[in-house]
């Protein structure tokens, strides 16, 4: 669902501060970071994303269910237990989202001037029962991602690009995505973090954000 794209590129410029308890911040950013924890590690994230456009506004809250299967490997599970959709004209919904699982792999690790590289791949499982959250349809994307460190100021950049499932009727198109992030550690528990998210939009009549 595309219609809240701009929203969220405004909201998550604004969520500076939020992930003060986090000792490396994920959560709220939907930027991928080439920076895995140690093998071993599992870790549960959570946030509440409220999201605005001139159609209407969205809340949600997902958990990230992360485990670092190696020092270069590691899972996300990303579940949304609860979506609310509220345009201003038109029918509401509520319930549940889909479910996200990521796999990321580390295959160049930061030294000098060059970044940490990593690359991931995505599966979206249609578990939202309702068609105006979810179009009921797997989508797969593939990502390549970079980190750099910059004293206490880390950069992230990501380039990605979705291969979506088209339920019977709909005219969805693949599209690129793209997102950059800035963390700042302030202490060692409190992070300041922005993000700013683009796309090329999946409907036919859609542009770039």
């Amino acid at each position: 669902v595309q219609m809240f794209t701009t929203g969220r590129l405004l909201l998550c410029c604004g969520l500076i501060g939020f992930s003060a308890f986090l000792t490396r911040a994920q959560q709220p950013l939907e930027t991928e970071t080439a920076r895995p924890r140690q093998k071993g590690a599992f870790e549960v994230q959570t946030a509440f994303e409220y999201q605005t456009s001139k159609e209407g506004t969205e809340r949600a809250l997902p958990f990230a269910f992360e485990y670092v299967i190696t020092d270069r490997l590691s899972i996300m599970a990303e579940p949304v237990f609860y979506t609310a959709i509220r345009p201003k004209t038109g029918t509401r919904a509520t319930g549940i989202g889909d479910l996200e699982v990521t796999l990321s792999y580390l295959f160049a690790r930061e030294k000098g001037s060059r970044p940490a590289l990593a690359i991931a791949g995505e599966v979206k499982a249609p578990t939202a029962r309702n068609i105006l959250i979810g179009t009921r349809e797997a989508d797969f994307t593939t990502y390549l991602i970079a980190s750099k460190r910059f004293g206490k100021f880390d950069a992230h950049a990501n380039v990605g690009y979705t291969f979506v499932g088209k339920p019977a009727g709909a005219q969805l198109k693949n599209f690129f995505n793209f997102a950059v992030a800035g963390e700042y550690f302030v202490r060692p528990k409190f992070t300041l973090v922005a993000e700013v998210l683009s796309n090329t939009g999946s409907s036919p009549e859609a542009g770039t954000v």
